[in-house]
């Protein structure tokens, strides 16, 4: 009887509009959140977003902070650029646009980039004299090019940037097998989507029955009220994961086909050990205030002033206050071990939470079965 129950509230659930709409929107949202900010060849390639001009590096944006590049720093990055110049006999042109593009040296241009370039090998260079050879080198090539400090600092900065990357992505190829870093990016996404729509499944799952009469049934069968709220909460929540469960099957085929070697089980586990507990502490809550107060507006006032208190980022983030795990970003597995502990305790906090409120809806629904069920 129990699993005709939860059977039949699947049934439901199908044909029901709320849950079609439930669909669209957690769908859209893995499209335009997760599947937007994925770049299938980023992990395997070893440029960081550079602009590789035959040989040379030079960088399309001025992204990091660049107030604590040394001297040294510069001063090096400034030798780099004159020993690729010299050696490709060219430089690099910025129009104000910021088209790159590239124009020979003349025998004028290249014999000083020369001599500046051997210069700097051979002597202490002083700040001033840094600056003094910049302003003598932008001079003679005209145009706006590469050297001027801001662009010299913006190339230490990325030489910095680029170095730390690529052991990033050597690490998340290795440690995590790509897939355990994109899952945790997955379930920050989807659950936001269900930590907000799982609500308007549960909302009026136990008060429905009044609406189409059920309750006799209910009562000439002696279902109990622990078998009735319990198939009900399994039917919904089944539901919903088996949503998310289907979109993560489908992201390990795409990771899939695009990378050798993933963790055919990351966004699977992930969606079990994060989004599961999401999925049980919307319904649970959703339940006992819907029995509490016999409707099912008031959970989703509730759960809409829960949602935009776990959503923002903050020092609290793992908090057990807060019902969902914000995890934006592509890590290595170090990094995430920094936080792991908090979210592995906050997820066990929650579920537990979920069944103590799940036990609450049951005792209050056999507390109030009769005005519930139209009894007095």
């Amino acid at each position: 009887m129990f699993w005709k129950l939860v059977n039949k509230e699947i049934k439901y659930q199908l044909k029901s509009i709320t849950f079609g709409i439930f669909c669209v929107f957690v769908v859209l949202f893995y499209i335009t959140q997760f599947v937007g900010d994925i770049n299938m060849e980023e992990v395997y390639s070893n440029s960081p977003g550079d602009l590789l001009v035959e040989g040379s590096v030079y960088y399309k944006s001025n992204l990091e902070d660049e107030s604590n590049i040394g001297f040294n720093q510069r001063l090096d990055r400034l030798h780099n650029l004159l020993e690729n110049d010299t050696k490709n006999k060219s430089f690099v042109v910025l129009s104000e646009l910021s088209v790159v593009e590239i124009e020979e040296l003349n025998d004028e241009q290249l014999e000083l980039v020369s001599i500046i370039k051997k210069q700097i090998e051979e002597e202490d260079i002083s700040e001033q004299e840094y600056h003094n050879i910049l302003q003598q080198v932008h001079n003679e090539l005209g145009h706006i090019n590469m050297y001027e400090d801001d662009k010299i600092k913006n190339l230490a900065a990325k030489k910095v940037l680029y170095e730390e990357t690529l052991k990033r992505k050597e690490e998340i190829r290795k440690s995590e097998k790509v897939t355990g870093s994109y899952a945790r990016l997955f379930a920050d996404y989807i659950g936001i989507a269900v930590g907000f729509f799982s609500v308007f499944i549960a909302a009026f799952s136990l008060i429905r029955d009044r609406k189409y009469k059920a309750y006799e049934i209910i009562y000439t069968k002696k279902i109990s009220s622990i078998k009735y709220v319990v198939s009900k909460y399994i039917g919904n929540v089944l539901l919903m994961m088996i949503v998310v469960l289907i979109l993560a099957g489908y992201s390990t085929i795409d990771f899939a086909n695009h990378y050798d070697k993933i963790d055919y089980f990351a966004f699977i586990k992930i969606s079990i050990t994060w989004i599961l507990p999401t999925i049980m502490i919307v319904t649970s809550l959703a339940y006992i205030l819907q029995v509490a107060f016999g409707n099912g507006i008031l959970p989703i006032i509730v759960q809409f002033i829960y949602w935009n208190y776990s959503v923002p980022f903050s020092s609290s983030q793992y908090n057990v206050s807060k019902y969902m795990i914000r995890y934006n970003s592509v890590s290595t597995l170090s990094e995430y071990q920094k936080v792991a502990n908090d979210i592995i305790f906050n997820r066990i906090v929650i579920t537990f939470i979920s069944i103590v409120l799940l036990v609450g809806a049951i005792w209050l629904f056999e507390k109030k079965r009769g005005n519930i069920c139209g009894k007095n």
